[in-house]
């Protein structure tokens, strides 16, 4: 049952409940680098809900907050060099794939956070991607270090990334 003057819903109060008690496990948990940059923006997300609903206290959350922030920059250090590429494993190689994950997941974060730090880094992500691609927007199967799958995900994700980067540059 809702009491419908409510945010949070009785029905609903166990769920979250959980959520919270696994929160900081899970943000801490170790993930692959581009599962960290979504994973973070998953957490950020589902943080923010919950504060807004009044389950958790603004110390808890600013303590998460970092944790999160940490989960971010962790990526950041590891996998993207300071000309905003993404690349991955020994020996460090570009994935495009991955590439577009990971700026689209720093753009989210961005916009959740307002980080600016972090938008430049996914506006550079963006640019450098766009410098790489055809005039239609497609991008060539051999560039990185898998050559093949780049199928409707990775130029929808294109597509959506270049507008999400341009959506938060006019704030």
């Amino acid at each position: 049952q809702c009491d419908w003057s409510s945010d949070v819903c009785s029905s609903d109060l166990a769920i979250y409940q959980n959520i919270l008690k696994r929160m900081e496990s899970g943000i801490t948990a170790p993930d692959t680098s581009n599962r960290a940059a979504l994973s973070a923006v998953y957490w950020q997300q589902a943080l923010n809900s919950l504060f807004g609903k009044g389950l958790i206290k603004k110390e808890k959350k600013l303590e998460l907050d970092k944790l999160i922030y940490q989960k971010i920059k962790s990526v950041i250090e590891t996998d993207i060099n300071q000309d905003g590429w993404y690349k991955e494993g020994a020996p460090l190689k570009f994935n495009p794939h991955y590439h577009l994950v990971t700026a689209f997941a720093l753009a989210s974060y961005a916009e959740i956070t307002g980080n600016i730090e972090i938008y430049f880094i996914a506006k550079k992500m963006t640019e450098n991607l766009r410098a790489i691609s055809f005039p239609n927007g497609m991008i060539e199967a051999r560039i990185g270090m898998r050559p093949v799958g780049l199928g409707a995900q990775f130029y929808l994700g294109t597509a959506r990334s270049e507008e999400h980067t341009s959506e938060l540059q006019s704030h």
